[in-house]
């Protein structure tokens, strides 16, 4: 596979807890990923720094936005403003989905893509994903995270799904695989080839988050070896498939965003889930670490990952880290 080009159909972008364009760009360039899909997250909200990277790098990225609001009207605004300035669709929980249905409509209406993540193969809100397909027949659903593997007999058993993977403007961006139970995993993405077929599915990186589990995009491509996808299969998955559904869609010509909200006025705080497999410390590193945090109070204090989180912001704030 080292020899297929890769479009990322997914990758996140946002300070403090993702990575600023600079950054996206020089690991696209050190993994060899030509372009790729950015997004926020409702723990980092940063639609200003992906709407900077359709700003300055138009060719290399599209841009998708997140239905903020504290009421249906400030969400429908808030969407209307993102699609204004270039944003190709929204990033959208099937819980958003339920909770606002007007999300929804607005990205049909404005001819956006909802890019919808959720549990379970999106049962709960895949009756409502075929209702939007059908009556918005130029628009598409695209699904990160393997649209939330389960047992692949779902997409058989349960009419509601199987009406939605067969449908032919549902799409699928495979990543995230390795936080999944490594035989489910493998079944579902069996049961997607099956089902969606090779020319709705697309590889994605969830940069920069993989290397939170010490991964590079180039393992997480190499995964899917595995199925021994057919070399006009993997093309279209590994590059073709994304630029045609994603990075070719019509858009609007990036231009101002004009929020109606301060997006961080609606940060979910969540601690980001790094090293969750544990950290691979120096062997010189967990004695001084744990004596120093017993020093300043230990868990009387607060908890030894609060303590390093604080150890480690020091060190970058005093730029002592050679």
């Amino acid at each position: 596979m080292t020899n297929i080009p890769l479009v990322d159909g997914y990758a996140h972008i946002g300070q403090p807890r993702f990575q600023t364009v600079e950054t996206a760009l020089s690991v696209m360039g050190r993994f060899g990923i030509s372009s790729a899909l950015i997004c926020p997250f409702e723990t980092c909200p940063d639609l200003n720094e992906v709407h900077r990277g359709i700003i300055e790098h138009p060719d290399k990225f599209v841009a998708y936005g997140l239905p903020l609001g504290s009421s249906e009207a400030e969400v429908v605004t808030g969407l209307h403003a993102q699609i204004d300035a270039g944003f190709s669709g929204a990033r959208i929980s099937t819980d958003r989905i339920l909770e606002v249905p007007a999300a929804l409509e607005t990205l049909g209406q404005r001819g956006a893509v909802p890019l919808v993540v959720g549990r379970d193969a999106l049962a709960n809100v895949a009756g409502k994903l075929v209702d939007f397909l059908d009556a918005y027949p130029e628009s598409i659903v695209v699904s990160p995270h393997m649209a939330g593997p389960m047992r692949a007999d779902v997409l058989t058993a349960n009419s509601a799904v199987r009406a939605l993977y067969s449908h032919p403007s549902f799409h699928v961006v495979l990543s995230r695989q390795t936080l999944f139970d490594p035989a489910i995993a493998r079944d579902w993405v069996y049961g997607l080839i099956e089902t969606v077929g090779p020319q709705r599915l697309m590889w994605g990186s969830e940069v920069p988050v993989l290397f939170w589990r010490d991964e590079t995009p180039a393992e997480a491509a190499a995964w899917f070896a595995q199925f021994d996808l057919s070399q006009a299969d993997a093309l279209a998955f590994y590059a073709g498939n994304a630029q045609r559904t994603l990075l070719a869609r019509p858009r609007a010509l990036p231009a101002p965003l004009a929020l109606p909200y301060e997006p961080f006025d609606f940060e979910v705080k969540a601690p980001a889930p790094m090293f969750p497999l544990g950290f691979a410390a120096d062997n010189r590193i967990p004695e001084p670490l744990f004596a120093k945090w017993i020093a300043a109070g230990g868990p009387d204090a607060s908890t030894l990952a609060d303590f390093t989180s604080r150890l480690l912001r020091a060190a970058l704030e005093n730029e002592s880290m050679g």
